[in-house]
């Protein structure tokens, strides 16, 4: 018995074959282009996100003889991406990818509307990224196209339509749009009506977990998979991150570390920010509810530091960059006379919990003494006291942290990880599988077709040898870094003054 997890992000799809023991049986992974336009359009083809589901399925279960055995599928994808559909399904024109930026020149059309509304309802603030103004910009930049369109879609029910015939959505994705009331979990008539959004043109709304329909035949031929499979409804790339990670509690906290870190609080009640307007959105789990944000470069410092400072050794008759395992293994080793170097890793400003736009990445306290270790080491602490920010930014407004879950490159440094522990003093759960969103959707699909008795259940049997548990710190090294976390408090209002007055 088998369950496929796929997730179809921004430039690839990546799908895994699970068992009913958890363990991983097959993988597949195929990229597609972005096509990017002098007018600030990002595009792409949503025949590619077909396409790539098709035959990483087909890689990914090549082993199994009796497709049959393989009982459900359920998606993550992207969130905000679009295609317009005409009478017959087929696309009208290329998709708009949510980081097309485009409708930052529609926003005027809902200049009459209350922005509070905008929040309260579609947990975003009114943004130039999702569906709702972008509408608007194919209205009055395409009006033939929008008024052929039969149906608007994002990535999750176009794929679904196609694999099914049912057009469907999960809230989780539905949020991205800003055409849904996270509150009512239905499409919101007021944003509908500014956007000029015909309700018949979205998809329906489909609870994580719950069942969409079963593959048709024309899909299972394609898939190479058994007609009848089961197709889940499934969620959000970041939703499906934190339910492959069983971050199901009030409390739990994901933080996902790639080029930009994106944090994600758990709660058990509707909590909005009025103040810095936190990205909230319902769980995959229902119940439950995320706030999302980001450290938008969090995670460039240390490649940049690689690839300019630090030294580089012969390996195979080539100079080669210095592997992250020694730049580890020696940074640790200037924690005792680093106290007094600091890196504030804003290099395109601040968006959380204060939007600084104009800030800039700084080294304070650098001296001849140091080098480039000294300098990556500062980069992990920096990143590791922004984060603390947040955290304490999450606590303030409703989103205590008691439990840190760490996903992606972070993950796989030993000393980044210690940094982070001891600098929030949390315990932390340490993820080393890179496909965490795969296993989300997986969960979801096992325990839809019974597979598992709880989504919960699910995840916990498929990250049991890729999850490691590290209690919250104590001792010398908590000390040092309660220490210099405070000074880097106390010196950052003057890192962000100077740009604010410079910059």
């Amino acid at each position: 018995m088998y369950i496929i997890g796929a997730d179809i992000g921004t430039t690839g799809t990546k799908t895994m074959l699970i068992s009913e023991t958890g363990a991983r049986e097959g993988y597949a992974y195929q990229e597609y282009p972005l096509i990017t336009l002098a007018d600030g359009g990002v595009e792409q083809r949503a025949e590619d996100w077909w396409r790539t589901l098709a035959a990483t399925v087909r890689q990914a279960t090549a082993g199994v003889a009796d497709k049959s055995e393989i009982k459900a599928l359920s998606l993550s994808t992207q969130g905000g991406s679009c295609v317009l559909l005409d009478e017959g399904g087929q696309p009208l024109g290329h998709a708009h990818t949510w980081m097309d930026n485009r409708p930052d020149s529609a926003l005027d059309a809902f200049s009459g509307m209350d922005e509070r509304h905008f929040y309260e309802a579609s947990g975003w603030r009114l943004n130039g990224f999702m569906m709702a103004s972008r509408a608007v910009w194919y209205r009055r930049n395409q009006p033939d196209l929008w008024a052929r369109a039969k149906q608007y879609l994002t990535t999750v029910d176009y794929v679904n339509l196609r694999l099914t015939g049912r057009a469907a959505i999960d809230p989780t994705n539905a949020a991205m749009t800003q055409l849904f009331d996270i509150r009512t979990l239905d499409w919101d008539e007021k944003i509908l009506a500014a956007a000029g959004v015909a309700p018949s043109l979205l998809p329906d709304i489909v609870p994580s977990g719950e069942v969409v329909g079963a593959l048709t035949p024309e899909a299972a031929d394609e898939l190479g998979l058994a007609a009848g499979t089961l197709v889940v409804s499934g969620a959000h790339d970041q939703y499906a991150a934190a339910v492959g990670a069983g971050a199901f509690e009030p409390g739990d906290m994901l933080l996902s570390t790639g080029t930009a870190w994106v944090l994600m609080g758990i709660a058990g009640k509707l909590t909005y920010d009025y103040e810095d307007f936190l990205g909230i959105g319902n769980h995959a789990v229902q119940g439950l509810f995320g706030a999302l944000t980001s450290i938008p470069t969090a995670g460039v410092g240390i490649e940049w530091c690689r690839k300019n400072f630090a030294e580089q050794v012969m390996k195979d008759g080539a100079l080669s960059r210095i592997s992250l395992g020694k730049l580890d293994e020696t940074a640790e080793t200037r924690i005792p006379r680093n106290a007094g170097l600091f890196f504030f890793p804003q290099f395109n400003g601040r968006v959380f919990p204060r939007w600084t736009p104009k800030s800039k990445a700084s080294f304070m306290g650098l001296s001849l003494e140091h080098d480039s270790y000294d300098m990556a080491l500062a980069i992990m602490e920096g990143v590791a006291f922004d984060t603390m920010m947040n955290i304490e930014a999450y606590a303030a407004k409703g989103f205590p942290c008691r439990r840190l879950k760490l996903l992606g490159g972070a993950s796989k440094s030993r000393l980044w990880t210690d940094i982070l522990r001891n600098v929030t003093g949390l315990p932390l759960m340490r993820f080393r599988e890179a496909d965490i969103t795969c296993l989300g959707a997986a969960s979801l699909a096992a325990k839809a077709c019974g597979m598992f008795g709880s989504v919960s259940d699910a995840a916990r049997a498929m990250t049991k040898d890729v999850a490691e548990l590290m209690e919250a710190p104590s001792g010398a090294l908590r000390e040092h870094y309660t220490r210099k976390y405070s000074l880097y408090k106390a010196r950052l209002p003057r890192v962000e003054e100077f740009y604010q007055i410079n910059g």
